[in-house]
């Protein structure tokens, strides 16, 4: 095989594979790095999870392209044999737990000391408090600035003082509504050498959602339905995720619905495939809603809801109204699984 073919194949694994992954990815958990900058403008190594990433992918390079269309074909059938919108969930799936969650890396400074910038969630929705917490290993500070600006225009949305604490400071602010996108927080600290600025970046959205209840599930060949009553201020192509536990609190599924809704009251429709669902009678939980109006076009950014309430109990349901039958696979992922068979062989 020469070098040209190498690379076309190898190119098209990765788009297959980023196509394969889009709807994990998209459900990331939100890790956002706080930076640092002093007069000296020191350049910050990689972490080690960087560092092992590296030596990863290049392990990965070395190994015959046919192995690797063998892996990847064998993988995504696996992957498909349980629908994308009921996948099963475990307690160690700790960013679907907790999507919200902000994961700051410290930022190492001179002769061992560390600082991180911590916002108690990655988005805060309108009327939510936003709480910042700056922690320091290894030194002090006299004083800490905190410094909002929104990152679409450069406005200065607020500028107040931080409160010490015992691990070094803390401030929460008020939401406003106008706070609306992507916001870059800035913290200005007095040390006793020399001045240190601290960045880091999270979300503030006005929600454009609302879910305000649960309606009783249903079955549907072999999918529990669950719909969920909302009302949207905006129409648009919205997306749901939400958390399915079972009554002793134990995660079962994250499920995922899309749907074209227009202003005003609507139901969405979640769906839980019986594969994944424990032989009970008990009632389940529904819970850690994430509720999107997605990009209607370049340019718009991505909007976000809420619910009424954190989580909902529903009512007993009875398992024997679903059908057994394995979930079968749509014409698109036959189609892609056809394709990374051919490339395999």
């Amino acid at each position: 095989m020469n070098k040209a073919l190498l690379l076309a194949v190898g190119t098209l694994s990765c788009l297959l594979l980023a196509w394969w992954l889009w709807p994990t990815a998209a459900i990331a958990p939100q890790v956002s790095a706080t930076t640092a900058t002093s007069l000296t403008e020191q350049s910050l190594p990689a972490t080690e999870q960087q560092a092992g990433s590296l030596v990863t992918s290049s392990e990965t390079r070395q190994q015959p392209i046919q192995h690797q269309m063998q892996w990847l074909a064998s993988a995504y059938a696996s992957e498909i044999s349980i629908p994308a919108y009921s996948r099963p969930l475990t307690p160690d799936d700790s960013q679907l737990l907790a999507p919200n969650r902000f994961i700051a890396q410290p930022v190492p400074l001179k002769h061992g000391a560390s600082a991180s910038l911590l916002p108690s969630q990655y988005r805060f929705l309108y009327p939510e408090p936003i709480e910042i917490q700056l922690h320091l290993q290894g030194f002090s500070a006299q004083t800490a600035t905190l410094r909002l600006r929104h990152e679409w225009t450069g406005e200065l949305l607020i500028e107040q003082v931080m409160q010490p604490t015992h691990h070094g400071f803390r401030l929460q602010l008020a939401n406003q509504q106008n706070w609306d996108g992507p916001v870059t927080a800035e913290v200005q600290l007095q040390t006793g050498s020399e001045p240190l600025l601290l960045r880091t970046g999270f979300e503030i959205s006005a929600p454009v959602a609302q879910i305000t209840g649960i309606a009783n599930s249903y079955g549907e060949g072999a999918d529990m339905v669950i719909p969920v009553q909302l009302n949207a201020e905006l129409a648009g192509h919205y997306r749901l995720r939400a958390n399915l536990f079972d009554a002793k609190r134990q995660p079962i599924a994250v499920l995922t619905a899309r749907a074209a809704l227009q202003s005003g009251s609507n139901t969405l429709l979640l769906r839980a495939h019986r594969s994944v669902l424990p032989d009970t009678n008990e009632s389940f939980w529904l819970t850690t809603f994430q509720l999107e109006r997605l990009s209607p076009a370049p340019g718009e950014p991505t909007r976000y809801g809420d619910s009424t309430e954190p989580e909902y109990q529903l009512e007993p349901f009875s398992l024997h109204q679903l059908s057994n039958a394995p979930y079968q696979p749509d014409e698109q992922e036959q189609q892609r699984l056809r394709l990374l068979q051919q490339l395999a062989q």
